[in-house]
């Protein structure tokens, strides 16, 4: 079997090979805090504690398609901030690897079959050229070197191979300085697809070959003019829609964009 890893863990922590010293760092720790907070939640049955189980299903739809589209059943196939595995759990014919920051996360996959380890997207463990495809969802928002990131996400992958990302579009960031946001940290950029396909098309070779916009039932997000009340409309559309489950496609044009997935091939 190939050794995926270009260097030597640091530790092992219930199996697990850890790549960076979460001892003495703030970003870390700060994600820590974060994982705990989510896995709290999931254990007192409350699920999802930063969003809505039907909204994250919504948001996660485009990204599963796009991975249906573009990988081979036994893929070698990596997911940068695989978190609770929930992605990669519906693609168990591939050959499945999983990155987080986050420890809590990767001590739950234990018996998922997913290889995974610690470590950053700016410092991916892995050697060169040895994933058929990367995914990367809800991470790039939060890194804070985004073209070390893109550069690694290139360096793991194939010649030809797939990269599929997912962020939030035209995010207002206001919300993560706001004193009494729990965190100290959390998004330190917002995107859209003009800056990402320059991002990676321009600065970076890859070639855009898909790009699709994710929207769910999101109050901020409503494009009706109303100067009050979107929150309650939202929550008598999202009604609506449960009971007539026909028109939660048309209800959601009424919504700009909340994520924005795209697929890139990286060249031969």
């Amino acid at each position: 079997m190939q050794n995926i890893y270009r260097r030597t863990p640091i530790e092992r922590r219930s199996e697990i090979p850890i790549f960076i010293d979460r001892q003495n760092d703030i970003y870390v720790k700060n994600y820590d805090d974060i994982a705990d907070h989510h896995l709290c939640s999931i254990s007192l049955g409350k699920g999802n504690p930063f969003m809505q189980e039907e909204m994250w299903r919504d948001l996660e739809r485009n990204t599963i398609d796009l991975i249906n589209k573009y990988a081979e059943k036994g893929a070698r196939i990596l997911d940068v901030g695989v978190g609770t595995g929930r992605l990669l759990a519906q693609f168990t014919s591939m050959n499945r690897y999983g990155i987080d920051v986050a420890l809590g996360y990767l001590e739950r996959l234990g018996d998922s079959g997913i290889e995974c380890s610690l470590g950053v997207v700016e410092d991916l463990p892995y050697q060169n050229n040895v994933f058929d495809i990367v995914v990367c969802t809800d991470v790039l928002e939060h890194v804070f070197d985004l073209h070390k990131a893109i550069s690694e996400l290139y360096r793991v992958l194939k010649p030809e191979g797939m990269l599929i990302i997912r962020v939030p579009y035209k995010e207002n960031l206001e919300l993560y300085l706001h004193k009494d946001y729990p965190y100290h940290i959390a998004h330190v950029r917002n995107f859209d697809e003009h800056e990402l396909e320059i991002q990676f098309s321009r600065v970076f070779d890859f070639r855009l070959c898909e790009t699709l916009y994710d929207k769910a039932f999101v109050p901020v997000s409503l494009a009706l003019p109303l100067p009050r009340g979107k929150i309650f409309l939202t929550k008598l559309l999202v009604r609506l829609q449960a009971i007539f489950p026909f028109l939660k496609n048309p209800l959601q044009r009424l919504y700009k964009p909340t994520e924005i997935s795209m697929a890139f091939k990286k060249p031969a």
